[in-house]
């Protein structure tokens, strides 16, 4: 990646057609949770596409984040699962209760 770029990431509910999720991926561990917490969201949407009709998808933004964080609660638990190191689950717990604030 670019030395200035930054990561960021979104996921967008675009009615008739699947979501769209956007990341500027820099290689960290934080965009790696992004990526995962809005393909949670593009699930969601998924879903919602399916099952309701585009003039009622909209959806309360606590289901919305709950779909995300569900998403990066399953990363942290298969990482949990291969880490061999007692600090990197350290820090896998840390950046994951980090970013888990950043979005309650």
């Amino acid at each position: 990646p670019h030395k200035d770029k930054r990561g960021f990431g979104g996921a967008f509910q675009v009615p008739g057609v699947h979501p769209y999720i956007m990341l500027a991926y820099t290689g960290t561990f934080t965009d790696l949770y992004y990526m995962v917490h809005d393909v949670g969201h593009g699930v969601h949407f998924s879903f919602i596409e399916k099952s309701q009709h585009f003039t009622n998808q909209q959806s309360h933004p606590l289901i919305t984040e709950a779909a995300a964080m569900s998403a990066e609660q399953m990363l942290v638990d298969y990482m949990m699962k291969q880490a061999d190191d007692d600090r990197l689950k350290l820090y896998i717990l840390e950046k994951f209760q980090t970013v888990y604030f950043a979005h309650s």
